[in-house]
This record gives C-alpha cells, structure tokens and sequence, in this order.
C-alpha cells in the first residue's frame, strides 16, 4: 500500500464537519501538510498521526477501540488523547492536535506535547544493564527511559549490530 502524501485529503486545520466523522469512525486528511486522522469517540473528537511509528502501517486501515487506535498489521496501540504508545510492537507514540468544536466542525489546533514521565519518590539505582540485545532488550530500555529512568543504561549483546526489530 502506497503511503499518503502529506496532502492527501481535508485540511483539518480548515475544519471538517462532525457529522461526517461516525462514533467509532476516523477520517484520513492532513494537519499543516502532516498526514492526520480525526477519530471519534463518544462526544470527543481527536486528531492523530495517521501512521503506526512501528513499520509505518496506514491508522485509518486500525481500529478505535476505547480510547484508543489500534495499528492493523501488528497491533500497536495508541492513546487519542496524548498519542502515547501504550502497546507494543510501537516503541514511540504518535503525534497529536488539539481539537476544538464549533459551529458543526472539527478544527485541528496546535500540536499537544507528549507527556513527560513524572519523577517518582522512590529510589532508583545508578545504572541497570540490559542482559540481551535484540527487540526485548531495546524495548526495555526505551521504556525506562519512557516511564523517567535517568539513569546509566547498557545492553549486552552477542550481535555486532545495535539491537532492531
């Protein structure tokens, strides 16, 4: 399948009216030339990157389930709302814009900044070690740093290569 151009569809920046957006329902366009989505769910409109940031898989051909959009090649899930990765195979999240409604219409505003990983009380250790340098242990160590780990990590590996999907 052949990716979309960053103008492929409606300017949601222009706005697009709400009753064509179904309960469950997304709609492909761009926001200032991105390629985006506007997905619906219960009363709230929200507006996504329309690409899984796993193997580049087109979100429309997903699900919106809950409060969430389901990559359709391996499954990926993504917050609406922050666009955060909550389900692998994705190890990054998707962009998001805030969207406001007015006069019938779903408008693309400004970018909404990721959320940032609050600083626990608890204690950390200095440094952790990674024991395997494939998916898993690449994975471990992008949720470390996701979830606020500041901390010196290494990942051990037989492989040449830094670890890949």
């Amino acid at each position: 399948m052949a990716e979309p151009s960053s103008q492929d569809g409606p300017d949601f920046t222009a706005g697009f009216p709400l009753t064509e957006i179904p309960d469950g329902g997304m709609v492909s366009g761009h926001v200032g030339g991105e390629p985006a989505l506007l997905a619906r769910h219960g009363g709230e409109v929200f507006a996504i990157g329309a690409t899984c940031t796993h193997y580049g898989a087109p979100l429309a051909d997903g699900l919106v389930v809950g409060g969430t959009i389901r990559c359709p090649w391996h499954h990926a899930c993504f917050s609406l709302r922050t666009g955060e990765v909550l389900r692998a195979p994705a190890l990054s999240g998707v962009r998001c814009w805030r969207v406001e409604q007015r006069d019938g219409r779903a408008i693309a505003r400004e970018a909404v900044a990721p959320a940032q990983p609050e600083a626990s009380g608890a204690k950390h250790p200095e440094s952790v070690v990674i024991v395997g340098g494939g998916a898993a242990g690449h994975s471990a160590a992008i949720t470390l740093r996701r979830e606020g780990y500041r901390g010196a990590v290494t990942i051990l590996g037989a492989d040449p290569a830094p670890p890949c999907d």
